[in-house]
């Protein structure tokens, strides 16, 4: 079942909800968050929120600080929903001379 719902993510043409993915696997929503939860630990999926920073966003401020509306936050901050993706792997030129072209 962990690689179908890993198959079922690299498969996807863009973006696949939670409870899409559960019910497409049929499986219960939080297993399959622990399953997700799996593949990160093992380097297959990155939980994009720790590669890309906090998920707190200004629509008047780059950085999502909301230092500009004062003592009570800003009313324009909402947070973004919790992505995960697979990672680009790296790709190795060929060596020069190798038989691979």
């Amino acid at each position: 079942m962990l690689h179908q719902l890993l198959n079922a993510i690299e498969e996807a043409e863009g973006p696949i909800l939670l409870c899409d993915l559960a019910r497409q696997l049929d499986i219960e929503t939080a297993i399959a968050a622990d399953m997700i939860a799996f593949w990160v630990r093992k380097g297959r999926l990155q939980d994009d929120d720790a590669v890309l920073g906090d998920t707190l966003t200004c629509s008047t401020h780059q950085n999502g600080s909301g230092d500009h509306c004062g003592p009570g936050g800003c009313p324009f901050v909402v947070k973004t929903p919790q992505t995960f993706s697979v990672p680009l792997r790296s790709v190795t030129a060929p060596r020069a001379g190798s038989s691979d072209l």
